[in-house]
């Protein structure tokens, strides 16, 4: 029984002092961010231009993101994997990227997966909840999933 006693105690004392481990913890990203496939054109060069849209509607300027995504070919090959930074996009606001994808025709790509985020900025700092907020779109026949 004094064990028993013992350790409640110690449990109670833990729970009351044991607050969020930090302030990101406490108060975590509201809102969306949503990453859209918004066009895919034949460049001159011979590659497919692809172009990106990124709407913030969380309550935070996004300051760094860094999106991993994977190419795929109708048949399930992964064709490539390309990771690049989205520029600073304000509480609210939407921005717009292109990314060449050389020595490729936009015909080859079957459909594109968000594997993840290896960057995650907001004015606030780094996060490591961004993944919870994220949703993907797209205009075209190819899917953007994650």
């Amino acid at each position: 029984m004094r064990i028993r006693s013992l350790l409640t105690g110690v449990a109670m004392a833990l729970a009351v002092t044991a607050g969020p481990a930090s302030a990101q913890d406490a108060a975590g990203l509201t809102g969306t961010i949503t990453i859209e496939l918004y066009q895919m054109d034949e460049a001159a060069n011979g590659g497919c231009r692809t172009y990106f849209s990124v709407h913030n509607d969380t309550d935070v300027a996004v300051t760094a993101l860094q999106p991993d995504i994977y190419v795929f070919a109708d048949d399930g090959t992964i064709l490539r994997r390309i990771v690049f930074n989205i520029v600073p996009t304000p509480s609210g606001g939407q921005r717009y990227m292109a990314l060449d994808l050389n020595d490729m025709s936009c015909s080859d790509v079957g459909r594109m997966l968000l594997n993840g985020v290896l960057t995650c900025e907001t004015t606030e700092g780094p996060r490591d909840d961004c993944w919870s907020v994220l949703n993907t779109s797209t205009r075209l026949p190819v899917s953007l999933d994650y």
